[in-house]
């Protein structure tokens, strides 16, 4: 179980980098300020403009729930590793994390 704990350790430092570099809370700002404008009453005036903001808007989207999901994935890991955890577990922990780590972005 030791060694799982240090690849799920390994795992969740490697995101919070990968998080930082991809400044993904720059990118949910961006994205809380295109919705405040896609809100607005006038949005619709221009057509153009109202389209680049809807699909950078779902652009940003995808991009921050792909890597909050993964977060969220491996948090849950490192909160199941801890040192209570058993046999079984540590096999199904043993799995999910190499799915992890084959992820793309790894």
């Amino acid at each position: 179980m030791p060694e799982i704990r240090d690849r799920i350790n390994s795992l969740s430092s490697q995101l919070r980098q990968a998080l930082s570099a991809l400044q993904l809370e720059d990118k949910e700002d961006n994205l809380r300020i295109l919705r405040e404008q896609m809100s607005a009453p006038d949005f619709w005036r221009d057509p153009d403009k109202a389209k680049d903001l809807g699909e950078r808007s779902k652009y940003l989207e995808k991009q921050i729930d792909r890597w909050r999901r993964l977060e969220k994935d491996i948090l849950a890991l490192v909160s199941l590793s801890g040192p209570e955890s058993d046999q079984a577990l540590a096999e199904h922990l043993a799995a999910d994390l190499e799915q992890l780590e084959k992820s793309p972005w790894n």
